[in-house]
C-alpha cells in the first residue's frame, strides 16, 4: 500500500492498495479541528500504515516570494511534517515503513506548472473520487511517485487518446 499525505490543518490522505485491481481511498484529516491534533494524525498513521507500506509526504518548503504575497503564513503544514517524521523515527526496525518526501511542485500550482493536471484525473476518472484540494493534492504524489520513483507507467500510458 501507498499512502501520500498532503499536510496541514486539512490534510489530504491517498491511498492505494496496489495488489491485484488498483483501488484508491481518499480522506481529508480534518486536524485543526482536533484537541490533539498531532496524537491525532499518529494515531491514523497507526492504524493505516504496515512495515511493507510507503508514506510519501509532501515536504515543507518556505517560499520568500509567495510570502510576501499572502496576508499571513500558516507553518501548520510544517508542523504536521514534523509529526509525521517523528511518529516514523518512533517506530521499531520490525514495524518501520518507508518514508518518501516530495517537493509541493508535484502537487500545487496551476496547469503549466504541475503534470498531473485536473484535467488528467478526470481523464482517468480519479478526480470525481476526490471531495477536496487536499485529496486531489495528495494523489498527484501518489500518482509522481508510482510513475517516476516506481517507475511503472500504468497511470502515464492511461492517458494515451487524451
Amino acid at each position: 500500500m501507498i499512502i501520500a499525505v498532503d499536510p496541514g490543518p486539512h490534510t489530504g490522505i491517498a491511498i492505494w492498495y496496489e495488489a491485484h485491481v488498483p483501488e484508491f481511498v481518499f480522506e481529508t484529516l480534518y486536524l485543526k479541528d482536533q484537541d490533539r491534533p498531532y496524537v491525532f494524525l499518529a494515531d491514523y498513521l497507526d492504524v493505516h500504515v504496515f512495515a511493507d507500506d510507503t508514506i510519501v509526504l509532501e515536504r515543507f518548503e518556505f517560499q520568500k516570494e509567495k510570502a510576501q504575497q499572502r496576508p499571513h503564513l500558516n507553518f501548520q503544514a510544517a508542523e504536521y511534517v514534523g509529526a509525521v517524521k517523528l511518529w516514523h523515527e518512533q517506530l521499531t526496525d520490525d514495524e518501520r515503513c518507508t518514508l518518501v518526501t516530495q517537493s509541493p511542485s508535484f502537487a500545487v500550482g496551476n496547469d503549466d506548472s504541475i503534470f498531473w493536471t485536473n484535467a488528467k484525473l478526470k481523464y482517468l476518472n480519479l478526480y470525481q473520487l476526490t471531495k477536496s484540494e487536499h485529496e486531489r493534492s495528495a494523489l498527484r504524489h501518489l500518482l509522481q511517485y508510482v510513475s517516476v520513483t516506481l517507475d511503472d507507467k500504468r497511470f502515464i500510458y492511461a492517458l494515451k487518446g487524451m
